[in-house]
Order: structure tokens, then C-alpha cells, then sequence
């Protein structure tokens, strides 16, 4: 994420934008919710490997979906065993990577490929493609619509029943948990792109996606964001949040996503039950902001040697340290549970998170193969991230190494020239395929198409993503686009999905094949 400096700058004048409607509420104390947490299997905290019960469920249900897709796909006949776990995997990036992950959806809905998507998963910017999508029941297609009406409009102006809607819930959440300035950036963005919802935009839950989220259209999504505690420098403990739960993956415990924000003690939840919203959520995991001291040097000094002797004058205990403490804060669902692997969350009363891209912008993690059961087989990773292209990769890469976990040689020579690569293990067949597509133009690959009827209306002409992701009107800490401008980055990251499908096509059947 470039920049980081100026975008830590201007969020400290958006974060305190609400402040006056906290200080000028009157405090009345909310009636004590009727709803309770029965005690058993189901609603506690729990130590498992694997996946959860309900998304186990909704696996058995998508693979007749996704084989059938991939029969018309490749115009061939498939076993099960034949149908590789597809995942899609959304870099963060600001409105800029919103915008071109939904372009990419778009575009693989009109190849096939997101019906033969198993597994979707997202951290920062994408997250605000992914969730929305779901939580407004539109097909793709309208929810690209829906999305650029969303982005013209800048996120911190309200009207007055917006205000008021604000108003509601910041009281609400003052007698639940901690109030941090994730919560009126989660007020902001639900507010903008959860419009379509009215007065339930800051009531929906992640939970509730469980009754929207269908197997027959939607691949299964996962969300992201990592430990913000800091007295951990990098290599943070990731957790990921789906419709059915919400886990960490030092510890690996569970609790169902319903009582994310609830109080634990000893893996059991208190009688009253509190779900933080989506757009808490999708705040956490936008969460850039919160970067630690370690995190901007890297970010802003990008040779190591002078990095490394700048780092050498800075005490120790300030590299961890937040100058925004930019981070949500829940109750620690593990505390009091003896037999954790981090001892020191025991007796942590909250858990902080904060945005995953701040460790690696490319979600890799819950499809890696860390969880056995949430393997990918072929994974394409859309990379709208700012700054060179191919390094998030690179860091995906690193991860996939110092973790023991295969990964095909990725050959970084003309990356950044290409709107696609690929990148696969002749000789190993547990390694996965990787797709690696990111946010750039190229000028001769549109000469190829744009006199073709069914790309025309892209209108491509002299636009340059690259250019306007790190110069212009795209940059990470854009948030307000105009029309013409998500267009124009939607229709870019479509195309590039489109045009590309036969190399895709080939992916997947080298794939099928080998097996």
C-alpha cells in the first residue's frame, strides 16, 4: 500500500468527523437484549482444525454447481473427484481494489468461471465488493450498478436521516464494547455501500448473509484481517470470518459468527448475546490505517539497508506501536481457556484486529492449505494493490515457503507486462495452479479486441490503470469516484477476465488432467 503517510493523514480528519454526534447524545440505557446463548457444542468457543459444520454444508451443496459449470466451461464430461477447488482471492486496495475485484466477478460470471468458484475470499477493499454483494441479493451484474452510484457520492457526507441512523447505533454500541475509530469508519462505509438496505444498514450481520448467501450463485466467502496487538511487530496470527464462524488460526478456536462481539469467559459466552454489524466488519477489515511504526517504514523506505539503519535508532518497544490506534477491539472470546497455544490472550479482557493487507495484501491464508479442509487447487489471485506489481505475490510466495506449504516457482520477469500468468509444478501434483492477474492495461492486447462488438463498449482507449492507481484518480486513499472513472476500472478488470479465458480455460483442464 503506497502512501501510507498521507493516508494515515487524511483518515485522522475522517475519524473524528462523527465526534460531535457522540458528544452531543444524551446516554439512556438500552434495554438488556431477551435473546440468550444456550451453553452447548454449538455455541461455545472450541479448538478445531477443520472447517465448520455449516460450511462443510454449503460445499456439498455448491460442487454439483461448480462441476456443471465447469462441464459447459470446458465442454467436457467430469467426476467429482475431477473438480478442482477453485478460489478466488481479492487484494485490498481502497475503492480502487472495490472496484476491480467486481469488475473481475463481472467479467467471470460471463465466462463460467465464478459458478465454477468454490471458495472467494477477501481482505481490505474487497471485502467492500464481497460483503455488499451478498448483503444486497443483487446478481453481479446490478450490484456493478449499484457499486458505481455507491463510490460517486464521497463516504463521510450524510443527510439528515443518515445522521440520525448514525446517531442510533453509536448509542447502541456504547453500551455493548469498546468504541474505537473503527467504529464510525464502519458507520461510513455501511452507510455509503450498504444504501440499498436503508435503516438495516447498520444492523445487518455477517450471520445473517448465512440466510442470503446461495450455493447455487455464490461462491463461499471468506473474510480476513490479522492480530493488532502491538507487541506483535509482523508475522500476525490471521483470523477469517465466514457466515458460519469466526476463528483464529494460532490457536484455532471457533465460535459461531453470531456471538462475534459477545463476552466469553473459559470458551463460554454470556447469557446476553451481541453480534458486531457488518459494517464493524467490513470496517476491521479496511482497517489500514492502524499500521504500526515497523509497517510505515517498510511502506515508505522501500531500500533495506537505510531502512534497517533508520530502524536501529528507534527503541524496540516502539516498533509495534499504532501513532493512529486505528484497530477494532472486541471481547477475547478465548480468555480464561487454559489450553490455547498463545498464553498471553488467557487473561487479554479484547482482541484487536486490524487490516490483513498490512501483512500481505493478497488473502492466500484461508485457502493455503494451513486449514487441510480449505485447500485450493487452482487459485487466482486478482492484485489491485498499489506499488510495484508482483510484490504481494512475492510476499504470498515467502509465506507459502517459510510455512511449508506448496507453491509453484513463480518467474517474476515481465509480470508486470502481462494481465495474466500462470504458474504451475510439472512434477508435483499436491501443488496448486496459480493465476496470478493483476491491475494493469495493456494497450496491444486491447488494440487486439477493441474493434470486436463484444468488447467495444469497454472503451479502453489511452486508459492506463497502472498509472492511475499510483498518479491518479485511483490512488488507495481515493474515496469518491466518479462515474466514468469506476468504469473505467471495472471495465478493465473485466476485460482482462474475459479476454483471458482460454488461457484460464487451459489452466483448469491441465489441471483435471493430471490427476
Amino acid at each position: 500500500m503506497k502512501h501510507i503517510a498521507l493516508r494515515i493523514l487524511t483518515f485522522t480528519t475522517y475519524s473524528i468527523i462523527l465526534t460531535p454526534y457522540i458528544h452531543s447524545m444524551e446516554i439512556i440505557p438500552t434495554k438488556k437484549t431477551s435473546h440468550t446463548a444456550s451453553h452447548d457444542s454449538a455455541h461455545t468457543a472450541q479448538y478445531n482444525l477443520g472447517i465448520s459444520e455449516g460450511e462443510k454444508a454449503y460445499l456439498k451443496k455448491r460442487l454439483p454447481i461448480a462441476k456443471a459449470a465447469l462441464e459447459k466451461m470446458l465442454n467436457r464430461t467430469l467426476e467429482d473427484k475431477q473438480v478442482p477447488t477453485i478460489a478466488i482471492i481479492g487484494s485490498g486496495g481502497g475503492y480502487r481494489a472495490m472496484l476491480c475485484t467486481t469488475g473481475s466477478l463481472c467479467g467471470a460470471r460471463k465466462t463460467g468461471l465464478l459458478d465454477a468458484t468454490t471458495y472467494l475470499t477477501a481482505l481490505s477493499g474487497s471485502t467492500w465488493a464481497v460483503a455488499p454483494w451478498i448483503a444486497t441479493e443483487k446478481t453481479i451484474e446490478e450490484f456493478r450498478g449499484y457499486i458505481k452510484e455507491c463510490a460517486a457520492k464521497l463516504f463521510t457526507e450524510f443527510t439528515f436521516e443518515e445522521e440520525e441512523l448514525i446517531a442510533e447505533a453509536i448509542i447502541k454500541k456504547l453500551h455493548k464494547s469498546p468504541f474505537t475509530p473503527v467504529d464510525p469508519y464502519g458507520y461510513c462505509l455501511a452507510n455509503r455501500l450498504l444504501k440499498f438496505l436503508k435503516e438495516k444498514r447498520h444492523t445487518i450481520t455477517l450471520s445473517s448473509l448465512s440466510d442470503l448467501i446461495n450455493p447455487s450463485t455464490h461462491p463461499y466467502i471468506d473474510l480476513v484481517a490479522i492480530d493488532g496487538r502491538e507487541t506483535i511487530i509482523t508475522g500476525q496470527t490471521w483470523s477469517d470470518f465466514t457466515v458460519h464462524t469466526v476463528r483464529d488460526h494460532t490457536n484455532n478456536i471457533h465460535i459461531p459468527t453470531k456471538l462475534y462481539g459477545t463476552k466469553f469467559k473459559n470458551g463460554e459466552p454470556s447469557k446476553h448475546v451481541y453480534e458486531e454489524s457488518l459494517g464493524y466488519i467490513m470496517g476491521t477489515c479496511g482497517s489500514a490505517f492502524g499500521a504500526n511504526i515497523h509497517e510505515i517504514l517498510k511502506e515508505i523506505i522501500k531500500d533495506a539497508a537505510l531502512r534497517k539503519a533508520i530502524e536501529s535508532k528507534i527503541p524496540t518497544s516502539f516498533h509495534g506501536q499504532r501513532p493512529l490506534h486505528f484497530y477494532a477491539e472486541v471481547p477475547n472470546y478465548m480468555r480464561g481457556m487454559k489450553d490455547i497455544k498463545d498464553a498471553t490472550l488467557i487473561e487479554e479482557k479484547y482482541l484487536q484486529f486490524v487490516d490483513a493487507g498490512l501483512e500481505i495484501n493478497l488473502p492466500y491464508h484461508p485457502v493455503s492449505g494451513i486449514c487441510s479442509e480449505r485447500k485450493g487447487d487452482i487459485l487466482i489471485f486478482l492484485d489491485a494493490s498499489a506499488g510495484p506489481v508482483g510484490e504481494q505475490l512475492q510476499n504470498v510466495a515467502n509465506y507459502a515457503q517459510n510455512h511449508s506449504l506448496p507453491f509453484p516457482t513463480i518467474d517474476f520477469e515481465n509480470i508486470d507486462k502481462k494481465t495474466i500468468s500462470i504458474f504451475k509444478d510439472e512434477h508435483n501434483k499436491g501443488t496448486p495452479i496459480v493465476i496470478y492477474m493483476p491491475r494493469i492495461s495493456d494497450p496491444e492486447l486491447w488494440q487486439k479486441y477493441e474493434s470486436d462488438p463484444e468488447f467495444a463498449h469497454y472503451q479502453l482507449d489511452n486508459f492506463d490503470l497502472d498509472h492511475e492507481t499510483n498518479n491518479g484518480f485511483a490512488k488507495t486513499q481515493e474515496f469518491q469516484y466518479k462515474p466514468e472513472h469506476s468504469d473505467a476500472v471495472m471495465n478493465q478488470t473485466e476485460f482482462n477476465m474475459r479476454v483471458n479465458q482460454d488461457i484460464i480455460k487451459e489452466a483448469i483442464n491441465w489441471w483435471i488432467d493430471r490427476k
